[in-house]
């Protein structure tokens, strides 16, 4: 009769090592689940939390629209050259800007030494380029019409990268058609860029320099801010025309989502 211990003891020994193994593996696999369905979990909160601030930024921009439209010159968002505050929606600070575009320059309408004044100082070594590809286009589609209808296709056509329409943005819209921005509307940096005399110190009253809402468009940005009043996430930036009419009340020209980053390199 055979003796089979010899033959079982390495038998046992490698189902011992098999076993260990297939454990090894279950253990990674239920490590490797548990990771993801943490990240999972995470991400989507951080997707909610972005979705909650979203809304939040796009009622506030409701409030001020309503504001606007409801009480006109009453208004405390028609302060000159721009208004600012704070509106809690949602139980989150979101800081609100409304610029009249009067005071901005339209790159469809502005004159060229209005255009080439501003984007010489504004991104300096690109200017040439973005001036002259900014000619072509209204030069070829003519002055009846709009030769760009969205910023999208503006920055298309200017070359710029995202820092340099980051910069130039904040001055430039579409939807004023003027050959010049209007100074009483016209923030300071602008003023600074285009090397135009600063305005009179002189405090403006109530009544003047405040024309009617309606008919008036206007760029109302919505920032969010977390308690410590650090910036997070994007700009909504909306620009509307008021009508002064019951229906339609007002006329949204342009919805745009910005990137923020707090760590962008400053404007030339």
């Amino acid at each position: 009769m055979h003796d089979l211990s010899y033959h079982s003891r390495p038998s046992k020994g490698f189902v011992l090592l098999h076993t260990l193994w297939l454990l090894l593996v279950a253990t990674a696999l239920v490590i490797g689940l548990l990771i993801l369905a943490t990240r999972s979990s995470e991400r989507w909160a951080l997707g909610e939390q972005e979705a909650r601030r979203e809304i939040a930024q796009e009622s506030a921009v409701e409030l001020v629209l309503h504001d606007l439209v409801t009480r006109g010159t009453r208004s405390p968002w028609l302060t000159l050259p721009s208004a600012r505050g704070e509106l809690n929606v949602d139980d989150q600070v979101i800081s609100i800007s409304v610029q009249n575009v009067a005071g901005l320059i339209d790159a469809g309408t502005a004159d060229d030494k209005t255009l080439a004044a501003f984007l010489d100082r504004a991104v300096k070594q690109s200017s040439k380029d973005m001036l002259m590809n900014l000619d072509m286009a209204r030069l070829r589609l003519g002055a009846e019409t709009r030769p760009f209808s969205t910023y999208a296709e503006l920055r298309a056509l200017m070359g710029a990268s995202d820092h340099e329409f980051s910069c130039i943005y904040p001055h430039l819209t579409l939807f004023s058609g003027s050959a010049q921005p209007d100074l009483s509307f016209a923030s300071p940096p602008l003023i600074a860029l285009l090397q135009i005399g600063q305005r009179s110190s002189t405090p403006v009253s109530a009544m003047e320099g405040v024309s009617s809402a309606a008919g008036a468009t206007y760029r109302i940005e919505a920032r969010a801010s977390d308690a410590s009043g650090s910036r997070k996430g994007q700009v909504l930036s909306v620009e509307v025309t008021i009508t002064g009419r019951l229906q339609p009340s007002h006329i949204v020209r342009s919805w745009l989502r910005l990137s923020q980053a707090e760590d962008n390199p400053p404007c030339d």
